[in-house]
């Protein structure tokens, strides 16, 4: 399993504003290639008051949806984030897949990748953790994938 995210999004600097959302289950092959095209075409186009954003989006693992946008270029809007959420929705309802469930984390338990609810969290504080409180896309290419232990949720429950 690859979990090396340090050349993310290249072109984009590390202050990249990032939104990640987690399906609430794997996609398949074919779904999973609908996912990319679709963000694909969803960056593309991304706009913030006319003015296109300077973004990009993937599917990491086959269930982490990742969108970054260079804020240095031109910040992203109330409205264009609202974009965002209506596109991932829109993914959401066509799969059948929650991607807004935010009591739902993730830990990587060997190759496995395992849901738990986040008061579980405690009860595993020697996995690793998909952290979804990154700050920036720096912060996402270094600490993404980090041990449980050394988490704010961790610490907040702890």
């Amino acid at each position: 399993m690859q979990l090396n995210f340090n050349s993310l999004f290249e072109g984009l600097l590390d202050s990249s504003k990032i939104w990640i959302y987690a399906a609430n289950r794997p996609l398949d092959f074919e779904e999973a290639i609908l996912v990319k095209n679709r963000i694909n075409e969803f960056v593309k186009g991304w706009a913030a008051h006319g003015k296109p954003l300077s973004a990009q989006g993937d599917l990491l693992l086959n269930r982490f949806i990742i969108l970054a946008a260079d804020e240095s270029v031109t910040s992203a809007s109330g409205c264009s984030i609202d974009s965002s959420v209506h596109f991932i929705k829109d993914l959401g309802n066509l799969l059948k897949v929650d991607f807004f469930n935010r009591m739902k984390l993730y830990v990587l338990k060997g190759e496995e990748i395992t849901q738990i609810h986040m008061a579980d969290l405690t009860s595993h504080s020697e996995d690793l953790f998909f952290d979804p409180m990154m700050a920036d896309l720096g912060d996402f290419r270094k600490n993404w994938i980090s041990p449980v232990k050394d988490s704010i949720l961790f610490k907040q429950f702890a």
